[in-house]
């Protein structure tokens, strides 16, 4: 057999698997629906599932699994925050076509900048 086609070695991740990028996300303050780009870019061979947590680990979204060349728009955070800029991290896990076998993953850090509606 040739060699497997996979996103299981992490230097094949950072090659093969795409991870958008993101420096600072605005939300509205004081709401839950935030609007993302959060998308599993269709060369992957792969679901991502995506976890949006605080610096202190606290969990604020995780997707359902995303195949490839699917992504999600609008997503509901666990709890609103107030104005002000967040330390946080967006995690991408992955796993194989299956659904079930854990791939590598990545973790960006992210500013979240909650703004008030004024």
């Amino acid at each position: 057999g040739g060699p497997m086609v996979c996103c299981c070695a992490f230097s094949c991740f950072r090659e093969n698997i795409e991870i958008p990028g993101y420096k600072t996300i605005p939300i509205a303050a004081d709401s839950t629906e935030v609007t993302v780009d959060f998308r599993n870019p269709e060369a992957n061979n792969c679901y991502f599932v995506i976890h949006l947590s605080l610096e202190d680990g606290t969990e604020l979204y995780r997707s359902e699994l995303i195949p490839p060349g699917k992504g999600i728009q609008h997503i509901s955070l666990s709890q609103p925050l107030a104005a002000g800029e967040y330390a946080a991290a967006i995690r991408y896990d992955t796993y194989a076509m299956d659904g079930q076998t854990p791939l590598n993953g990545a973790e960006i850090k992210v500013t979240l900048l909650a703004q008030g509606t004024e």
